[in-house]
């Protein structure tokens, strides 16, 4: 991101996104504070060079349908930013490009125009075991994402995308938000 940031004039937003994960506690600040990705990573650009003007974070989502649906609804829509790169490891890109697709192809359109979305993978910097396993789930889950999966189905518009988000993705439904064991349905 901090590269196409500083290739570009004049500067781009950067949209950090990501509290954590809906399966684990996120990590404590040495002020007892819960730590999001999205600051983090918004630190670490920060720390960089980049404005800080030029960051949005998205500190809600837990999954990568989360951040694509978070960054749609919180920042894209409502401040007409439809040129987008999204910039993630190589592992998960797959996945990650069939969801972002997805969420920003969704009606309706911002008033703007259509989304158009562009991909940068980054290094993926794992342990060779640990990148087996990371590509093993992504090539179990990605599938039901694609084009013609079940979960394009039924979240054909931005309100059946919502009700999926809230009702069937066990990071956001009310049964893990009270405490009740569901499996992971998410991105």
């Amino acid at each position: 991101a901090k590269e196409l940031y500083d290739a570009q004039a004049p500067r781009p937003m950067i949209i950090t996104t990501g509290r954590g994960t809906w399966y684990r506690p996120s990590p404590i600040d040495s002020e007892g504070f819960e730590m999001d990705e999205a600051a983090h990573n918004a630190k670490w650009l920060i720390d960089r060079g980049v404005a800080p003007k030029h960051i949005l974070t998205e500190g809600t989502s837990m999954e990568t349908v989360g951040n694509a649906y978070f960054a749609r609804v919180n920042h894209c829509d409502v401040t007409g930013m439809t040129r987008i790169t999204i910039v993630n490891n190589r592992w998960h890109m797959p996945r990650t490009k069939a969801v972002f697709d997805h969420v920003f192809g969704v009606p309706p359109a911002p008033a703007k125009g259509l989304y158009q979305l562009s991909y940068a993978e980054v290094e993926d910097g794992l342990a060779p075991e640990v990148l087996a396993l990371r590509l093993a789930k992504e090539n179990a889950t990605t599938p039901k994402f694609d084009e013609g999966g079940h979960w394009r189905a039924e979240t054909s518009t931005l309100s059946e995308l919502h009700r999926w988000m809230y009702m069937d993705n066990a990071a956001y439904a009310p049964t893990r938000r009270a405490g009740v064991k569901t499996k992971e349905v998410g991105g």
